[in-house]
């Protein structure tokens, strides 16, 4: 009974404040119900607002927005936050509860440029992990001088941030910012020396995203030196010469995967084929149907 009353009474709050008629009686009304349901400091603040000459409406409206995301009434208080931003564009704390609700209905997008407009308003709320965090999702929706800039903000917090280092090497070399991503990448093999193919595989992995097989294999190659016992490395090396039809060397690749991690099931497959590329039946046949 009472959440129906809140529901009411918010409402004719909100007509109130767009109208400017009844706002002091809507206030106290909200208050009544409010002290009703036990939020002694919330029914305070509503009739305080029913006395004040001038409220304030940014305040107003982040209240309402509250008071809905306590009922899980996610849109409406989406709605109410909106209004308050539009008051007050460079409130910090309003980007950041609009992306928690963002998340809430499934909108990470918005989310996420909602939390970085906050801490670029109000760095104090960054912290290295979640700025790692939201660097990570800035990148998956392809929003790449924002992700650098949270990476590059972790780093600040935290300058011996393995992870974050590297990421921002990716970004970077995404951008072709070639110094700065090689600045990067080193820092992140100053940190974590082992294991010491990542970085040169975070390179050959972008060349591969432009089809520029020979710069690929060149790292690539100079991840398996790194790191002889990666078996990802030698599958991705592989892929690269089957793109090129280099069978015997896709051959070698594969069968050194196979050797380090014979659970790469793809692995298994993708040497048959090449092994029939170069008719050997009958070592093809054994490939082609192992599971």
């Amino acid at each position: 009974m009472f959440e129906i009353h809140l529901n009411d009474a918010i409402a004719v709050c909100e007509q109130a404040l767009v109208t400017g008629v009844g706002f002091a009686d809507a206030c106290q009304r909200l208050g009544h119900v409010l002290q009703g349901l036990g939020k002694f400091e919330d029914a305070v603040a509503w009739h305080t607002r029913a006395l004040q000459d001038q409220p304030n409406a940014i305040e107003i409206c982040a209240d309402l927005g509250r008071l809905y995301a306590i009922q899980h009434q996610w849109q409406q208080a989406i709605e109410a936050y909106e209004r308050a931003l539009q008051l007050d564009q460079n409130n910090a704390n309003l980007y950041r509860h609009l992306s928690s609700l963002y998340e809430r209905v499934g909108q990470p997008t918005q989310a996420a440029m909602y939390r970085h407009q906050a801490v670029t308003l109000n760095p104090h709320l960054a912290n290295p992990s979640n700025q790692l965090v939201l660097g990570n999702m800035l990148m998956t929706q392809g929003k790449q001088e924002e992700a650098i800039d949270c990476y590059q903000r972790a780093v600040h917090l935290h300058p011996d941030f393995y992870e974050a280092h590297y990421n921002l090497g990716v970004v970077l070399t995404q951008q072709e910012q070639w110094q700065a991503a090689s600045a990067a990448f080193t820092r992140a093999l100053e940190i974590k020396p082992r294991p010491r193919c990542i970085p040169t595989m975070g390179w050959a992995r972008w060349q591969s995203t432009k089809e520029r097989w020979t710069d690929a294999t060149s790292h690539y190659r100079r991840s398996v030196e790194l790191n002889p016992n990666a078996a990802h490395v030698h599958y991705a090396l592989g892929d690269i010469w089957l793109k090129l039809r280099q069978w015997h060397q896709a051959e070698t690749s594969y069968r050194q995967a196979s050797e380090l991690d014979a659970s790469l099931s793809w692995t298994q497959h993708n040497l048959g084929y090449v092994l029939l590329k170069q008719q050997q039946w009958q070592a093809a046949t054994f490939f082609c149907t192992v599971r």
